[in-house]
């Protein structure tokens, strides 16, 4: 993707950090910016901070272990915006206890819903709706770019969807900056 004035980019875990300096990255390229986060006093923060700036922002409080809610955020964004062209799945968080033998099993459902799930819903939900052989007819097959961020395994996936087609180009990361690499899923 060359261009992004007027393109769309969703961000989940927008309420966060890396999620609002995202944001900011972004709206500073020109794109409308669609924030999501389950946390909605920190999403209506992260909101606010970038329209305050002159962004064109909507944050939607999403629980991306639930697909219903990743479908939610999806139609969300269509429909305010008319596609998505980035999605930057920046949902990753770590169970509370360092040690794993003593990690709670809720715990472990809650790093596993996040950061397992959230990914499958993104993919299945926005690849299949944006740039799968299904989007070829769809206002929502736009093609763009889908980056997925995990604390799972500390690696990054980014494709470059391609409209209408099933066709996409993978660029892993480099495994000298992030040595964890070996034990992540290659798309």
């Amino acid at each position: 993707m060359q261009e992004f004035e007027g393109k769309v980019a969703v961000i989940s875990g927008g309420g966060g950090v890396l999620g609002l300096a995202l944001g900011q990255r972004f709206a500073s390229a020109g794109m409308k910016i669609v924030l999501a986060d389950l946390d909605g006093d920190f999403l209506a923060d992260s909101e606010a901070t970038l329209r305050d700036a002159g962004a064109t922002v909507l944050g939607v409080q999403t629980d991306v272990s639930q697909s219903a809610s990743v479908q939610n955020l999806a139609d969300r964004a269509v429909e305010a915006f008319g596609g998505v062209h980035v999605l930057c799945n920046n949902v990753g968080i770590n169970t509370r206890d360092e040690s794993l033998w003593t990690t709670t099993e809720a715990d472990w459902q809650w790093a596993l819903g996040a950061n397992l799930w959230g990914t499958i819903h993104a993919i299945r939900i926005f690849v299949r709706d944006t740039a799968g052989p299904s989007a070829q007819n769809s206002p929502r097959g736009c093609g763009g770019c889908f980056s997925d961020l995990s604390s799972t395994h500390n690696s990054a996936v980014t494709l470059r969807l391609l409209p209408g087609s099933s066709e996409s180009k993978v660029r892993a990361p480099d495994s000298r900056m992030f040595p964890s690499d070996r034990y992540s899923a290659r798309v």
